[in-house]
């Protein structure tokens, strides 16, 4: 009896190696399989290299200036400070001149002045020469424009073409009680640069000088 009950557990043991591997099997087949690695895809719109943008950059503003324009515009170029009074009359025709300011004493000192005319833009501005003995040392443009937006855009323009010419112009800042006066510098070197626009009568005088406004 002993010896049956012996050969029946002997008979036992593999049995329960086979269910321990079976178990184990299915244990691993049960286990979830680690996910393959997220590639990160990149952001089409971030590999768009885009300008940076100014809010505050300044429209060109086109007058459509002659090549005439432009030499009348660029006299301080043609017409150096310190050019006596004969080359310009000469050249621009120009009449003779007069004690500066109409003033006798300014005469004595040998200040004196000349005044013409000249066409630009399909209008007629004003010419200013100021010489001392003979010797130029400021001019000045002097044009106006009743219009109140054409009057705008031919002070931008015009400024506009001497920053060009001449590095950015200096602004300074309105005072309370000549707000209607814009003023624009340019003063990095000589001759200086100088312009005034009268917003209420639509003025605009600028010119070149030998000091520093």
């Amino acid at each position: 009896m002993i010896r049956k009950i012996l050969i029946f557990l002997l008979c036992l043991i593999p049995l329960a190696s086979c269910n321990d591997t079976q178990e184990k099997e299915l244990d691993n087949n049960n286990t979830n399989p680690t996910p393959p690695p997220v590639t990160k895809k990149e952001d089409p719109e971030k590999k768009i290299t885009r300008p940076k943008v100014d809010e505050y950059t300044e429209e060109k503003v086109d007058l459509g200036l002659s090549k005439e324009d432009e030499k009348l515009l660029l006299l301080n170029e043609k017409f150096p400070l310190g050019t006596d009074f004969k080359k310009i009359h000469d050249e621009l025709g120009i009449k003779g001149v007069r004690p500066e300011g109409g003033l006798d004493e300014l005469a004595a000192q040998g200040l004196t002045e000349s005044k013409t005319k000249s066409p630009f833009l399909n209008q007629s501005l004003d010419l200013e020469f100021n010489f001392k003995n003979d010797s130029l040392y400021s001019f000045y443009y002097t044009v106006t424009e009743t219009d109140f937006e054409k009057a705008e855009k031919l002070h931008k323009g015009i400024q506009q073409f001497y920053n060009q010419k001449l590095g950015k112009c200096v602004v300074p800042a309105a005072e309370e009680e000549t707000r209607h006066i814009r003023t624009s510098l340019w003063i990095e070197k000589a001759p200086y640069g100088v312009m005034t626009y009268n917003v209420n009568t639509g003025q605009i005088s600028w010119g070149f000088q030998n000091t520093k406004p």
